[in-house]
């Protein structure tokens, strides 16, 4: 069903905890963005001469290649898992949807019109000072070290919100923050909206997740809150820290899914 969605919100990190979260989402976004550029390499140099040249040609072997690796996707989420076993297959098949969807964007945008080869600059790698990054599927995370805070922007559209949390640098945020060792004034809350509830409802933004102090102080949202500790900063029960080695995906990190975001 189309429904059209959004979600955003500004969350204030504790300052000793900036650079780690930062960090976090810094590391993700850069290994895509590499595995995805040496992608687009090797994607040309499997191209004939005419697919080089030739608009309809190049685009043609776009869809090809992605349809391929879609094919990949589909057969390895249609895998029955065996009892006990790891959830591998699941996240494998989601980082080559998104590998997908990524270089289906990337090679359309630079050569729609006139096929070439990706540039290093078509792609640039974030560093220590990027700050606003573009995630994939038109989110937006924007960190400010001065106020010390973090703002996730889904951006609005069919099912938006839920598509937007699904891509890596999202699961990547969502993840770093459910290990925050918060502090008193630090947290907050993310809000939302979606098509029905405001056209049919005529309802206001509401909350969709809390953290820290913040979150379980705003009446709205200290239900969606998990639980911290003040005295340690952390969470208690099952919303702590997550020991290593656990997968921290978030809630569609394992969502098999039949057909692109992207359209090519």
């Amino acid at each position: 069903m189309s429904n059209d969605t959004w979600e955003s919100g500004t969350i204030t990190l504790p300052p000793q905890e900036f650079d780690r979260v930062h960090a976090a989402v810094l590391a993700v976004e850069r290994s895509v963005k590499e595995r995805v550029r040496a992608q687009s390499q090797e994607f040309w140099r499997g191209l004939t001469r005419k697919q080089r040249t030739d608009p309809e040609a190049y685009r043609h072997a776009v869809r090809e290649h992605y349809q391929a690796t879609l094919k990949q996707v589909n057969e390895l989420s249609n895998t029955p898992a065996r009892p006990g076993s790891s959830p591998t297959q699941w996240a494998q098949s989601d980082e080559l949807q998104d590998d997908a969807d990524a270089l289906g964007d990337l090679l359309l945008r630079v050569g729609y019109d006139k096929p070439r080869r990706v540039l290093v600059t078509d792609l640039p790698l974030p560093t220590a000072r990027t700050m606003v990054l573009p995630v994939d599927s038109g989110a937006t995370i924007t960190f400010d070290r001065k106020a010390s805070t973090v703002r996730w922007d889904s951006g609005w559209g069919n099912n938006q919100a839920e598509v937007a949390r699904r891509v890596r640098g999202a699961r990547a945020l969502f993840a770093a923050l459910r290990q925050v060792r918060w502090a008193p004034g630090t947290g907050g809350v993310i809000t939302g909206n979606d098509e029905y509830s405001q056209r049919e409802l005529r309802r206001e933004d509401y909350a969709i997740a809390g953290y820290g102090p913040l979150g379980s102080s705003d009446p709205h949202a200290a239900h969606l809150t998990p639980h911290w500790k003040p005295a340690t900063g952390f969470y208690s029960g099952a919303q702590g820290r997550v020991p290593s080695g656990v997968s921290t995906g978030g809630q569609f990190a394992h969502r098999s899914r039949s057909e692109s975001d992207v359209r090519l």
